[in-house]
Parts: structure tokens; C-alpha cells; sequence
């Protein structure tokens, strides 16, 4: 569920930049599109019958889109457009839950952002079958229990928290 999660925020956030500029852009001056080099007019095509009348602000942030997918290898490019795909298949009510999570994570302190990508990345290196195990055993807890669990890890000290991280691998290794 958290690898879902965090794939489905990052393909929202590249999304956002490509398609519809939700990166804050300083300029004001609108972008000519005959001013733009060949690659970047490639990958903004679709754009371009209305590119004239678009928004300044807007020009300005597909640019920056395009300009981020250019440095973008092969893989990731065809990563964010399978998560793309995915992405327009959610459901208006999954893409704003989405969101709301996407949006707490930005609140996040830095500490809290790095602490989050680390177990993350612990959780993507587990066995599949240890990942879809764990998954399951959170749905099946009931509203209140996740609700309470939640409550209780935010109010842990760090040393509490280690103490935890500590069993629950003491835990899985039987």
C-alpha cells in the first residue's frame, strides 16, 4: 500500500509539472512558441494550436516540464507514462485522497520527509509476499484500530519508536 501510495504521489507530482503546471512560476512574460528549440516544441505538440492564447504562467510551467522530461532516461519516462495512464483510470474521489496525502507530505518537515523515504525503501525491499502479507493485515484492521495506531506512533519518543522498529523485525523473523 505505501509503495502504491508513494509511486502514484510521484507520478502525480511529474504529472503535475507536464501536464498542468502546477509548479509556481515567477514570469510573467508570455513564451513564444517559435522561440522554444525543436525537443521541447516536440514534446509540448499537443499544445501548440492554442499555445498563442494560453496563459503566460502556464507556458511557462509546461516549459519547465518539458525541460525536466528531456533530462528524464528511457525507463522513467516510460515509468511516469504507465503511472500516468494509471492515474487517469483513479477514480475523482482516489485522486483527491491522493492529493491530501501528496499535501501532507509537503508539511512534512525535512527529518520527517527523509524518515519516510527510508521506510519506504525498506518496505520495497522486502519479499513480495512479506509486502502483500503486511497490506493485508492493514485492511483487515478495523477504522478505529488504524485510527488509534496512528494516534499512538505520532505521540512515541524516538527511543519508542526503535524499541518498535526493533520488535516488529524480532517479530518477522520468526
Amino acid at each position: 500500500m505505501i509503495k502504491r501510495i508513494y509511486t502514484v504521489l510521484r507520478c502525480t507530482v511529474l504529472s503535475a509539472v507536464l501536464i498542468s503546471g502546477l509548479v509556481s512560476v515567477a514570469h510573467a512574460e508570455a513564451v513564444q512558441w517559435d522561440s522554444l528549440d525543436k525537443d521541447t516544441q516536440h514534446i509540448l505538440e499537443k499544445f501548440s494550436t492554442n499555445w498563442a492564447t494560453m496563459p503566460e504562467e502556464k507556458q511557462h510551467k509546461l516549459v519547465l516540464g518539458a525541460q525536466r522530461w528531456k533530462t528524464m532516461s528511457a525507463d522513467d519516462k516510460a515509468m511516469v507514462k504507465q503511472k500516468f495512464r494509471r492515474w487517469k483510470h483513479l477514480s475523482a474521489k482516489e485522486k483527491q485522497r491522493l492529493m491530501q496525502r501528496l499535501k501532507q507530505f509537503r508539511a512534512l518537515s525535512p527529518q520527517q520527509k527523509r524518515a519516510f523515504r527510508k521506510k519506504h525503501q525498506w518496505f520495497k525491499h522486502l519479499p513480495a509476499a512479506q509486502r502483500q502479507q503486511l497490506r493485508q493485515r492493514w485492511r483487515n484492521l478495523p477504522a478505529a484500530r488504524k485510527q488509534q495506531i496512528r494516534r499512538r506512533i505520532r505521540t512515541m519518543t524516538p527511543q519508542q519508536r526503535q524499541h518498535l522498529r526493533h520488535f516488529i523485525r524480532h517479530h518477522h523473523r520468526r
